[in-house]
């Protein structure tokens, strides 16, 4: 005997779960935001990995089309929690949407590179020192925002003046970059050197790998954290004060001070530096300001510089210098 058992199909398919991902590069003294998705996660970190090896990963998130969208779409218009006046989104499409058919194309033979919205980021010199910028993605299921961290930038580098003497005066002026000067010029005054903001990528620096040193350096802070958290904790007003003077961290960490957002800042700011130099010197106010607190602070400057060292290997970067009493205006 055979019982027949009917089974329906309810029609209702089983939503297909997709990955995004936001990965950064340098564009002059712009950055550049993409957003990308595919089915394959990896596969898009492969991708960035062989094509874009100079990027910064930021966040991924998963997501799956809300019917009858077809696409997604970045609301860049979205209200903000946090300010950022200063800064400027461009997108490089509009509407800035990825289509679930383009989508879904990525890793056939003749579709090798994913599908992708760009977006130009800029910061203005009197801008907010940190933009946090959530941006909702409309066509999905579920509600999710990509969040554009960025630090604003501080370049200088020194332009020697000309040395041939029959060089008319105009020849002594010097492109200002709009970064500082909003496209204006800016004169040398006199004979000396004269430091202006302008733009500068610098990866390596004969055999220095700029990117490996800066892991290392965070790898020391995040070990460390519990430990050095709990040494500043009692001292933090005092330690934000000094990083302040410095401009290391901005006035609304100076007010309402913690160790990690202290922490945040250091890492938020060495990660846009390009030099061996500016790595050195940004370091170096850091373990200076620590210091000059003096007693147990003074300790534990001492003890990062040594740990740091360390983990660079001896001579790679130059802090010998760096753990020393600053005098400040109030000294």
């Amino acid at each position: 005997c055979f019982i027949l058992i009917e089974v329906q199909s309810t029609g209702v398919k089983k939503a297909v779960t997709y990955a995004g991902l936001v990965y950064y590069e340098e564009d002059g003294v712009e950055d550049l935001v993409t957003f990308t998705a595919a089915k394959n996660l990896e596969a898009l970190v492969n991708y960035i990995e062989q094509k874009h090896s100079q990027a910064k990963d930021g966040p991924d998130i998963s997501f799956s089309f809300k019917l009858p969208y077809d696409y997604i779409e970045l609301n860049l218009t979205a209200q903000q929690d946090e300010p950022f006046n200063g800064w400027i989104l461009r997108p490089h499409t509009k509407p800035t949407r990825l289509y679930q058919e383009a989508i879904d194309k990525f890793g056939d033979k003749e579709h090798s590179r994913p599908s992708c919205c760009l977006i130009s980021v800029y910061g203005s010199p009197d801008a907010v020192p940190f933009l946090n910028y959530f941006i909702p993605l409309e066509g999905v299921a579920r509600p999710v925002s990509l969040n554009i961290h960025r630090a604003r930038r501080n370049f200088t580098v020194t332009v020697p003046p000309s040395t041939n003497p029959t060089t008319s005066s105009s020849s002594n002026v010097h492109e200002s970059t709009a970064l500082s000067t909003g496209g204006a010029i800016a004169p040398s005054s006199s004979g000396n050197d004269e430091t202006i903001p302008v733009p500068t990528k610098r990866r390596r620096e004969g055999s220095f790998d700029i990117k490996t040193a800066k892991k290392k350096i965070k790898q020391v802070m995040v070990e460390n954290n519990t430990d050095f958290a709990g040494l500043l904790q009692f001292s933090l007003v005092h330690v934000a004060n000094k990083l302040f003077e410095v401009h290391m961290i901005p006035p609304e960490v100076q007010q309402s001070p913690t160790y990690d957002a202290i922490a945040t800042c250091f890492l938020s700011m060495m990660n846009i530096l390009d030099s061996k130099s500016d790595l050195e010197e940004h370091c170096m106010t850091f373990l200076e300001a620590l210091s000059s607190v003096g007693g147990p602070i003074e300790r534990v400057a001492k003890r990062l510089q040594e740990k740091w060292t360390a983990a660079l290997q001896e001579g790679t970067l130059q802090f010998e210098q760096s753990v020393k009493r600053v005098r400040t205006n109030d000294e």
